[in-house]
């Protein structure tokens, strides 16, 4: 299981960085232009238990990506985890935190790749910096959204 954080402070008070993450519809914001998103409308609110239906495209290919929000303690946190998507788990906790300059965002993944051994090599190869260009340029958009 790999382990990875990312923060970032924005000028926003907690209150307003929850509505904006607290909507499934900030991630198109957040997702960068050369991946695709498609979302199911229906559950589109972070609340318990609630089930995000995602389809992202990367190049000519569509990944189906399920996920489970729990662990909901608005405007504080709470996390998603993959039922269905790329990688055999996946654990995303967002949280908010109050902070002299605004709010502390904490982004902790928990993931492992798929395909054993194989996944493992993708991981040190490309997964992990993947990831971390993939959180570099969420934290630039949020901080141009709510700073």
């Amino acid at each position: 299981m790999t382990r990875k954080r990312y923060e970032i402070v924005v000028r926003a008070d907690v209150e307003t960085v929850w509505r904006f993450h607290s909507n499934v519809a900030a991630l198109v914001l957040l997702t960068p232009p050369n991946r695709r998103l498609r979302f199911d409308p229906t559950e589109i609110e972070v609340t318990e238990g609630a089930t995000h239906r995602l389809k992202f495209g990367l190049g000519p290919f569509w990944m189906r990506w399920d996920a489970v929000i729990s662990e909901v303690a608005a405007p504080a946190r709470f996390r998603d985890t993959a039922l269905r998507g790329p990688f055999k788990s996946w654990t995303h906790s967002h949280e908010f935190v109050e902070h002299e300059d605004g709010t502390k965002i904490i982004d902790t993944i928990e993931y492992e790749p798929p395909l054993g051994i194989f996944g493992g090599i993708l991981e040190k190869l490309m997964i992990s910096r993947q990831l971390d260009q993939l959180f570099a340029f969420r934290h630039e958009i949020t901080r141009q959204q709510l700073s």
